[in-house]
């Protein structure tokens, strides 16, 4: 790829990460949702040459992805608040996910409205389009080898031709991998490693200091330069995640 198309494919990524949307259909400036919150992204000289030269690793949130506003109209917190009355109570995500387990089944029910949603999202073009913008754009910078990410979805898989690693023991194929995507909270292809719950935050959390996983984290971490996107600064995923970073 042309340095000039590896630049184009850059501002592509991160305008589809911070916008959430396809911007290549929306050419007009129209009044859509899309256009009204269209920037123009600058890139530092140093970013962009520490991006072609393989020295950086995104980290993405759901809001690249299925959580995106431009996606569905309530995200899957609001969908699952909703069901136990407390969109109005202010609690976090794992807060929420936490109550909503402790009815009958509760963590059957919270995964097969999980696995609805990506088959929802799925059944329709145009919604998996806007879902998926950011991984496909990724798709094209083949400088980046490693993406982390706390999305259970596999688009990264599907789209950007990434090797999951989710467990431990998949570690030991790290250096087979040409792109590799470290899933902390799961994947949807693997229904028990999926964190959602308070208690699944405190265990994620045991596992990412004592574990294979989390050493792996750490030295992405000391020895690249991590991009954040995906995520709201007011999140407490990201501010759980954000505290393991500085410490």
């Amino acid at each position: 790829m042309e340095l000039h198309e590896q630049l184009t494919a850059i501002k592509l990524l991160l305008c589809t990460g911070i916008l959430g949307g396809n911007l290549g259909s929306h050419k007009n400036n129209c009044d859509c949702v899309i256009c009204k919150n269209k920037i123009d992204v600058q890139l530092p000289e140093e970013l962009v040459d520490e991006i072609l030269t393989g020295k950086v690793t995104f980290f993405t949130g759901a809001g690249i992805s299925t959580e995106s506003p431009k996606v569905l109209n309530i995200n899957f917190y609001q969908e699952v608040a909703r069901e136990i009355n407390a969109l109005d109570k202010g609690w976090s995500f794992p807060s929420v996910m936490q109550e909503f387990c402790k009815q009958p089944n509760g963590r059957l029910k919270l995964l097969q409205m999980i696995r609805s949603r990506f088959r929802t999202i799925d059944s329709f073009p145009e919604l998996q389009n806007m879902a998926t913008s950011f991984h496909k754009a990724m798709g094209t910078l083949s400088p980046i080898k490693n993406i982390v990410t706390t999305n259970w979805d596999t688009y990264f898989e599907d789209f950007a031709h990434a090797t999951p690693f989710v467990l431990d023991s998949d570690l030991a194929f790290w250096e087979i991998a040409e792109r590799r995507v470290l899933k902390i909270h799961g994947s949807i292809d693997n229904l028990s490693t999926l964190v959602a719950t308070e208690e699944d935050y405190s265990e994620c959390k045991k596992r990412l200091n004592e574990k294979l996983i989390g050493g792996m984290l750490k030295t992405i971490l000391a020895t690249q330069t991590v991009i954040f996107v995906g995520y709201s600064m007011r999140d407490s995923d990201f501010q759980e995640i954000y505290d393991l970073v500085k410490k």
